[in-house]
């Protein structure tokens, strides 16, 4: 293989990487909001 080729393989690896951990990031932050969102809300009414 090319070291252009190689190069873009590279690339598009730390990208594919990248989406994932932020990825991660936003299903956990997510969890933690909802988490907060359903302790805080009066008892017996639903936001």
């Amino acid at each position: 293989m090319s070291p252009e080729k190689i190069k873009h393989l590279e690339f598009i690896q730390n990208v594919i990487t990248r989406m994932n951990t932020n990825s991660f990031q936003i299903r956990k932050e997510n969890s933690v909001t909802s988490r907060h969102l359903t302790q805080s809300a009066p008892r017996g009414r639903i936001p």
